[in-house]
């Protein structure tokens, strides 16, 4: 779909035909003679609405008087035609779901379809065709699992310029700081990936400090305090492969360790029902295998330990056990050893809660 970048609205089909009739005569186009020009599209009533659109969106002027008026193009002709409704509903929903995930740059030139895209939905409220599409928007979402925990606040203009950095293998100068620690820490680094994670962002980054051997490492997005463009610095590592370094080399997994076979014991009997588990249909490998027992299940998978994994085990703890390998059942007993002492011993009371600092 063709763009344009310097004006939001979107122009008619009609205004788009006469600003491109019009610019092709930059001294100006008679008035006369651009309504006789145009008049095997629209009547001559219509063509002055397009025209005042052109004027009231900053495509073009008009001097002189009725008769005597002529017109000229100020801007170049956007060329962007009308997306269809199912482009419309395409834009809108990219915007929804995705708009963090595109380059500032990409983002700057789909804005006037973004625009155009909710006024093609917008544009007749009765219209039958359009009703579903509309209601399109309000039928699909992205969720994370688990409790829906806040986000941290992440400014747009960071996203901006990690972006351009991202797209265009620039480095950047970064200030960052954990909540452990008491001053941030200078980075001078070139961006691999972006990588949205349940409710936080990180930047995967190389540096020359860090990463003397080519090794990755990751930045949450959060704890950036500032992001300063750096230019053509540092090169990007080629053999960095996003897919890989996800699934294969685990590096998101955090402290992840070499695979093992897990065998689990799972319940799947509540209250004296049978309730059919999760991890029936959410495999914890590709190689899952399931062997029936009664009131449950035996689940084996290749997996690799990891802080997410012990983590989900221990959510899922009522209901799952640890069989093998042993190690990883020791740790998990030792975790709900401690979680059990804090409610056994009791809890040190709270008084005069103060509820007011800061969040």
């Amino acid at each position: 779909m063709k763009r344009n970048s310097t004006h939001a609205q979107p122009l008619s089909d009609l205004a788009i035909t006469t600003l491109e009739l019009m610019a092709s005569r930059p001294d100006g186009y008679p008035s006369g003679e651009l309504q006789s020009a145009l008049e095997g599209h629209a009547d001559r009533r219509t063509i002055r609405r397009a025209l005042s659109e052109l004027e009231t969106c900053g495509f073009a002027k008009s001097d002189g008087a009725t008769k005597g008026r002529v017109w000229k193009a100020l801007s170049p002709t956007p060329g962007g035609r009308r997306p269809s409704v199912n482009e419309a509903i395409a834009l809108l929903t990219l915007r929804h779901l995705a708009y963090r995930h595109l380059p500032a740059s990409v983002v700057g030139a789909l804005e006037a379809d973004f625009i155009a895209a909710a006024h093609v939905l917008d544009e007749h409220p009765t219209a039958s065709n359009l009703a579903a599409a509309r209601l399109w928007l309000d039928k699909t979402a992205r969720l994370h699992a688990g409790y829906p925990l806040v986000a941290p606040a992440i400014k747009d203009e960071l996203f901006q310029i990690v972006g351009h950095a991202l797209y265009n293998d620039e480095s950047l100068d970064i200030t960052y700081r954990t909540s452990r620690e008491s001053a941030p820490k200078q980075y001078r680094a070139l961006p691999h990936a972006l990588i949205e994670k349940g409710p936080l962002w990180y930047l995967i980054v190389k540096n020359k400090r860090r990463t003397a051997e080519g090794s990755m490492f990751s930045l949450r997005m959060d704890r950036i305090i500032d992001a300063r463009p750096a230019g053509i610095d540092l090169t990007r590592d080629r053999t960095f492969n996003l897919d890989a370094y996800i699934r294969k080399d685990k590096s998101m997994e955090f402290f992840a360790g070499k695979p093992v076979q897990l065998v689990l014991r799972v319940n799947e009997m509540i209250d004296a029902k049978r309730i059919e588990h999760a991890f029936r249909s959410l495999h914890l490998s590709d190689d899952q295998t399931i062997v029936e027992e009664d009131g449950g299940f035996l689940l084996v998978a290749t997996v690799v330990p990891s802080v997410p994994l012990t983590n989900l085990l221990l959510e899922k703890s009522t209901t799952v056990e640890i069989v093998a390998p042993p190690d990883m059942r020791e740790g998990m007993i030792a975790h709900l050893k401690r979680a059990l002492s804090r409610y056994e011993h009791g809890s040190a009371p709270v008084e005069n809660l103060d509820t007011t600092g800061p969040h």
